[in-house]
């Protein structure tokens, strides 16, 4: 997929999903009652027109349609339609039932302006303002329009209807009652965009804030190749955050893909983009990270007397697109004896033995776009360096280091969980340690044999403690983050409302290679 043409967020519902979303909601239920001609003479009587309306579906594609047009189908289920026939000077009577009206209409978007009455909104929308959410817009079939000329009737055969009285009557009749819903400002509403103010939570609200929006436009994607799958077709809503305006150049909301793909993706009805940029501002930087360093900063060494080095929770830098590193070491003794350390006892030729203990974190975070996995690479490390000064020698002291490596990685993945909400999914990888033992001085090297016992004792003891705490830091760091995530990305699952006020079920997640994140989604309802 390419980016997002400059929008924040893309939410894209299939011509299915539409249809589907006005048959459910009750204001579609549309009846016609319309009375023609009334200043006629008695004997002609007055054309009539009396139906019922199941609810209308939209068509998206098409090279009869603009790029803001919609053709709109009208069922009749029930209904008659009376006029006089000049020619045989006789009122008619003409059962409509199962007849269709086609005609093409602009899809036009208005907002909501604060001061509305509740009252005059409908009931999803009051609902999800009494909720204390967003509506931030609404589309809407702008019948005024319409050229009525140009509509297209059939009968309940299928069949064109072609005779001049009855169509010109029924285009009267629909005039009038288009008329008669403009002027009531009851516009024919497709779908509303509604996002709450922030997920549950004041921390988490705080940031996620930031994924909601405050201006729309919208645009229409037709299926390529058209014929095949054009009920996948998409109506966009493209959506800026933080009050920042919609991108102005030309390709701004034209998109040279298919949203949902067919035919393997015909179960989806639609697809949410956010992009990468604003994700890693809103999610990632704020709320996975320091969830992250949090746990794996708890084997920081306790400081101790003459510690230098900050032992503190480590911040992470971003070092390039979908890449993030931190880094924290730790002197346990460096401020003592000029940096050699702690002064431990000297023996025989030994005038002094000094040990000094650096302990460091090493950690990257890396997004794998494919498989929408945030690898976690930890290495904790221990260098002990322990220092001999020697009676009697020009050279008097030399140095002894001892490394201990213990790697540890954990994966963190963005997926659709059995019931529809967006989750989190860690799995910890522990790998194992290393250790090596290097030697300063050629001379100290070739006795190593006769006093290495003396040092021995001070390496291992330690490189047990540390493993021992590296491991059970790293066992309950990883439940942390799991759990920290995980409550994080509920945050985000309860945060945006799919158009007509219908939490939508997440069934799949991914990142585009521009690393925007994709999820595919079918409604609740």
């Amino acid at each position: 997929m390419p980016d997002l043409t400059g929008y924040d967020l893309v939410l894209a519902s299939t011509e299915s999903a539409l249809n589907s979303s006005i048959a459910y909601a009750n204001f579609w239920k549309v009846t016609i009652n319309c009375q023609l001609n009334p200043d006629v003479s008695a004997e002609q009587s007055p054309g009539l027109v009396g139906a019922r309306i199941s609810a209308p579906t939209l068509r998206l594609s098409g090279s009869d349609l603009a790029s803001n047009q919609a053709a709109v189908s009208l069922l009749f289920t029930a209904g008659s339609l009376q006029y006089f026939d000049v020619i045989y000077y006789r009122t008619v009577s003409q059962n409509i039932a199962g007849w269709t009206i086609v005609f093409a209409a602009n899809i036009g978007q208005g907002a909501i302006p604060d001061n509305t009455e509740i009252g005059q909104l409908p009931a999803e929308v009051q609902n999800a303002l009494s909720n204390q959410r967003l509506s931030v817009g609404q589309l809407f079939l702008e019948l005024s329009t319409v050229v009525w000329a140009n509509v297209t009737i059939t009968d309940a055969d299928g069949k064109r209807v072609t005779d001049a009285i009855i169509t010109s009557t029924l285009e009267t009749a629909l005039q009038s009652w288009a008329r008669s819903i403009e002027s009531a400002a009851q516009q024919w509403v497709l779908n509303y965009v509604v996002t709450s103010s922030g997920g549950p939570g004041n921390a988490s609200g705080e940031v996620l804030a930031d994924l909601v929006p405050t201006s729309y436009d919208f645009s229409v994607s037709k299926y390529n190749p058209p014929g095949t799958y054009d009920d996948l077709s998409t109506l966009n809503y493209l959506m800026m955050t933080e009050g920042r305006g919609a991108p102005t150049a030309n390709s701004a909301g034209i998109f040279d893909f298919n949203w949902v793909a067919g035919p393997n993706t015909q179960q989806y009805q639609g697809a949410v983009a956010i992009n990468g940029p604003l994700f890693d501002g809103a999610y990632v930087e704020p709320l996975l990270l320091p969830a992250i360093a949090a746990a794996v900063s708890a084997t920081k060494p306790t400081s101790a007397g003459g510690s230098t080095g900050n032992p503190g929770v480590p911040t992470f830098t971003r070092t390039g697109p979908g890449q993030w590193s931190t880094s924290q070491s730790v002197d346990l003794y460096g401020n003592q004896h000029g940096g050699k350390g702690q002064k431990l006892e000297g023996l025989g030729l030994l005038q002094a033995v000094y040990q000094n203990i650096t302990e460091k974190l090493d950690c990257t975070v890396t997004l794998d776009p494919a498989s929408a996995t945030y690898q976690v690479k930890v290495t904790y490390s221990a260098i002990t360096t322990i220092t001999v000064e020697f009676f009697g020698w020009d050279k008097t002291d030399s140095s002894f280091s001892g490394d201990y490596v213990l790697p540890w990685s954990f994966d963190v993945r963005l997926k659709a969980s059995s019931n529809g909400s967006l989750v989190t999914e860690s799995t910890e990888v522990q790998e194992g340690e290393s250790s090596s033992k290097t030697w300063g001085n050629s001379f100290v090297g070739d006795i190593w044999a006769t006093i290495s016992e003396v040092f021995s004792s001070f390496l291992n003891t330690y490189q047990t403690q540390f493993q021992d705490k590296a491991a059970s830091v790293s066992q309950s760091a990883f439940a942390n983050v799991s759990d920290e995530l995980e409550s994080a990305m509920g945050d985000i699952s309860a945060a945006i409302v799919f158009p007509a006020g219908n939490r939508f079920a997440y069934k799949d997640v991914c990142f585009d290679p521009q690393q925007n994140l994709v999820a595919y989604v079918t409604y609740l309802n």
